[in-house]
């Protein structure tokens, strides 16, 4: 039987050209692992569709403990990030004890 252990899935919405540095800084953080697709979609600032198909955004998700993701939204709010446009969203959730994250 499946014994579930909490977790914290931590989603990320920035621009595409960040994306590298995203990953980059992410893993320092003690993230191992995500994934992350190109997305498009409309905020408060600013509307993107296909007229600017060379504008994307990024969104990268990543299920992680508590506390990496405490240490990831206190990164991403300050430094290098608060100058880009960043959404950022957390879920509590939960994993088989015998994946590894």
């Amino acid at each position: 039987m499946a014994t579930l252990v909490p977790a914290r899935r931590v989603t990320v919405v920035t621009e595409a050209t960040l994306e590298k540095i995203l990953l980059e800084e992410l893993a320092k953080l003690g993230v191992h692992s995500h994934t992350s697709a190109h997305v498009s979609g409309a905020g408060r600032h600013q509307l993107t569709d296909d007229v600017m198909p060379w504008h994307t955004a990024i969104r990268c998700e990543m299920v992680v403990s508590h506390e990496v993701a405490d240490v990831v939204l206190d990164y991403l709010h300050g430094g290098h990030f608060k100058a880009y446009p960043l959404a950022c969203w957390v879920d509590d959730t939960w994993i088989d004890s015998r994946d590894s994250f």
